[in-house]
């Protein structure tokens, strides 16, 4: 009975918490996924320059530029729009992102750590300002896809 209340008490504090301070939720998560579009869309693109020199890399080129281009075009509709992106959006890159680490680190080069799918499952949770049940739902179905 104490256990129900404490998480009672502790989902009505956090849903009290994005009430009250609804337009900085938002504003942080319209900056967030700006930041991370840019950041993400320059890294890819490094990574598809950077496959040109590298021979074991080269059958990567194709993968890091699909992503470049998918991730600059997001970028460019959030621009556009200029208004609230939604909370979507960030699951969306992150599930994309996700997606393509597995799919490179399973078939194009599965003698390689896949590092970067660990990081990014373990720093989500803490970048985003979000209810905790989407986030432990995402991340299980995240683990869930990584490890099936």
């Amino acid at each position: 009975m104490k256990l129900k209340n404490l998480y009672t008490n502790e989902v009505y504090k956090e849903k009290q918490l994005l009430a009250d301070n609804y337009e900085k939720v938002v504003d942080s998560n319209n900056d967030f996924t700006k930041v991370i579009l840019k950041i993400g869309g320059f890294c890819f693109f490094m990574l598809f320059i950077t496959s040109m020199f590298i021979p074991s890399y080269y059958n990567l080129r194709i993968v890091y530029f699909s992503v470049f281009l998918i991730l600059a075009a997001f970028y460019l509709l959030i621009k556009l729009r200029e208004k609230y992106v939604g909370i979507w959006s960030i699951y969306v890159v992150f599930t994309a992102a996700v997606v393509c680490f597995t799919l490179t680190g399973s078939f194009i080069t599965p003698n390689d750590i896949g590092v970067m799918v660990l990081a990014l499952l373990l720093t989500f949770p803490i970048i985003v300002l979000d209810k905790s049940i989407r986030i432990i739902l995402t991340e299980f179905f995240s683990w869930y896809f990584i490890l099936a």
